[in-house]
């Protein structure tokens, strides 16, 4: 069996910054953060239903998955657990309370796998765009190599500086990959991953990040540009617009 772990317990700490620094005076997630700002953002408002909600439609979609956890923020569960009855599939749904760091959320949500899985699927709480078709051939290049992310080539000239004020050189972008998820792994790869990550205290920002301190080479698999992470305020922009004009699933 294959299952789903989603992250969402992050705070939006570099979204709360954008909206300090916007100038934009009326924002519907501005509005919503007025009445509690403390809401996680998975579930903000995206085309006036939660980012998450839309994140979970795409999953329960996938036929490979059988089962799906959730790491909510503390203090939010009930309010995931309400978004995620409203999914086709609700039974499909775990909800767990996540930890202060995305690794630590997903390490937690380790702890409540099925016995009978044998293959995880993680995959970003605010990252709504993502299709079936996209889990679908990272699933599939994971049956072959053990571990697999979605991805697209950089396209944009790529830099590298010491400070953040001046150029040191220019990367080739020939060999860069903007990494985003789904990330699918043999789930001994990723339990052992999470232990020696606990155990050597090592810190990243991915799972693939996790497994390749192993020594295991994880795929790539050409992904949608689409498939964006919503981080700062004009991501949410882009995002309301891009449902509005029907680019991206419904």
């Amino acid at each position: 069996m294959t299952t789903a772990v989603v992250p969402a317990a992050g705070t939006g700490a570099r979204l709360k910054e954008s909206l300090l620094n916007s100038g934009i005076a009326a924002h519907p997630v501005r509005d919503y953060l007025s009445s509690d700002p403390n809401c996680p953002k998975a579930l903000l408002p995206l085309n006036d239903r939660p980012v998450l909600w839309w994140t979970l439609q795409s999953l329960a979609s996938v036929v490979h998955i059988g089962h799906l956890i959730i790491a909510a923020p503390e203090g939010y569960e009930e309010a995931v657990r309400s978004v995620a009855q409203e999914i086709h599939r609700p039974q499909l749904f775990q909800v767990i309370t996540g930890g202060a760091t995305r690794q630590e959320s997903v390490a937690r949500c380790l702890h409540f796998l099925p016995e009978e899985t044998r293959w995880i699927v993680v995959h970003d709480g605010v990252r709504p765009f993502v299709t079936p078709r996209i889990v679908a051939s990272v699933w599939l290049a994971a049956q072959m190599w053990g571990a697999a992310t979605a991805a697209v080539p950089c396209t944009d000239t790529m830099k590298e500086s010491f400070d953040g004020i001046w150029i040191r050189r220019t990367v080739d972008r020939k060999s860069l990959w903007a990494v985003q998820t789904p990330q699918v792994f043999a789930r001994y790869l990723l339990v052992r991953a999470h232990h020696l990550g606990r155990e050597k205290g090592w810190r990243t920002s991915d799972d693939a990040a996790l497994v390749e301190k192993m020594g295991i080479p994880v795929r790539l698999v050409p992904s949608d540009p689409w498939n964006i992470k919503l981080t700062t305020l004009s991501d949410f922009t882009v995002a309301d617009a891009l449902i509005r004009l029907q680019k991206v699933p419904p």
